[in-house]
């Protein structure tokens, strides 16, 4: 039996050609809250961005309307060191990823967090942070935060390149909090 703050692995995934990467039927009153880990990812299209979109019927359909995200952002790169804030209250999903690239190395990995997605009662939330190589070669880092816009009881979510289709591999986690 797991004891307080134990990760439970619920599933691992590595994608090779798909449009998205869909976790249903995974999402519970078990854990109120859960971490995904994403490691290499890269699109099959150059300089794509990448989103985090939420259900509430165990993925039938996502939410994708244009103001059913916020989301917030500070990443900086490693071409001119720059730091970017950049921020969105209406959007079609939570960017967690930039700008990765089809050559060798240009990808993406990172964590991060969905925080009392089932509780109907609340707005489900995400924070994490990404290191990526760029489709110009250049290092960034990002920190990223966001929330769904209404309260919904979340039971399945999916993360998908803007263009093209996914490779690398991903892991959510459930974390025991007793």
């Amino acid at each position: 039996a797991a004891g307080g703050g134990a990760w439970v692995k619920l599933s691992h995934q590595t994608p090779s050609t798909d449009a998205s990467v869909d976790f249903e039927s995974l999402l519970t009153s078990t854990y109120t809250t859960y971490a995904v880990k994403f490691n290499f990812f890269g699109p099959g299209s150059d300089g794509t961005d990448w989103g985090i979109r939420t259900s509430a019927n165990n993925g039938s359909s996502y939410d994708s309307g244009a103001s059913d995200y916020l989301w917030m952002v500070n990443s900086t790169n490693s071409y001119n060191g720059g730091n970017a804030v950049s921020n969105d209250q209406a959007d079609t999903k939570i960017p967690f990823i930039w700008a990765t690239g089809t050559a060798s190395g240009e990808n993406g990995s990172g964590i991060f967090y969905l925080y009392h997605p089932t509780d109907a009662s609340r707005i489900t939330l995400v924070t994490g942070h990404g290191v990526s190589i760029n489709h110009d070669g250049y290092g960034a880092n990002a920190f990223f935060n966001g929330a769904r816009n209404a309260a919904a009881a979340v039971d399945a979510f999916q993360v998908y390149p803007l263009a093209g289709t996914v490779t690398g591999d991903i892991t959510l986690y459930g974390i025991s909090h007793t």
